[in-house]
């Protein structure tokens, strides 16, 4: 199995380059893609190699703190994911280099929204069930399938989910699935 295309030509060029190298290398070892990842990486490359010094090549909060930092009107999520990334890179360089600090999650105070889930209503369920079963086969997001465990959740009591319907208590096969259309 050989790598992806982008793993061969990606020439990091900051101090870090060579881990860098090794932890992409390391991600699409283990079976990741890695491709929109590997961009971000690639733009933590020119951005360190702007601001660690050949000689010294460490991750100082400060250099966390301005790679996070807003650009724009973009949004609290795209700085959470830088974070996240050089939270990764800063954990691998850690094996080798101990100075290195791993940023905690929490200290730069970015804001996420909370996820909310949508309950669906007995008649839109029925809707979204329907429209699955018309849809043609091979029709679709570009990206990989979706699989479905072949079964939707629905509450046998209750049409909201409030406290004491099953959505609550937890749901069996038995008491509150139904299976999807076309699904075994």
């Amino acid at each position: 199995m050989s790598a992806p295309p982008e793993a061969s030509d990606c020439r990091f060029v900051s101090p870090l380059g060579s881990q860098l190298a090794r932890f992409l290398a390391l991600k699409h070892a283990m079976g990741y893609r890695y491709r929109e990842e590997g961009r971000a990486l690639r733009d933590l490359d020119r951005f360190l190699s702007t601001r660690l010094s050949a000689a010294d090549p460490l991750v100082t909060p400060a250099v966390v703190h301005e790679y996070v930092a807003r650009r724009g009107a973009e949004s609290e999520t795209t700085r959470a994911h830088r974070l996240t990334l050089i939270r990764e890179v800063c954990r691998f360089v850690r094996l080798e280099d101990a100075r290195v600090v791993v940023p905690n999650r929490r200290s730069l105070q970015i804001v996420r929204e909370k996820f909310l889930p949508r309950v669906l209503s007995r008649d839109e369920d029925s809707r979204f069930l329907q429209a699955c079963a018309q849809l043609p086969p091979g029709q679709g997001s570009h990206r990989r399938p979706t699989t479905f465990t072949g079964r939707f959740v629905q509450p046998c009591s209750g049409d909201s989910g409030e406290k004491g319907s099953p959505a609550y208590t937890g749901l069996s096969e038995r008491a509150g699935t139904r299976p999807l259309a076309g699904a075994g």
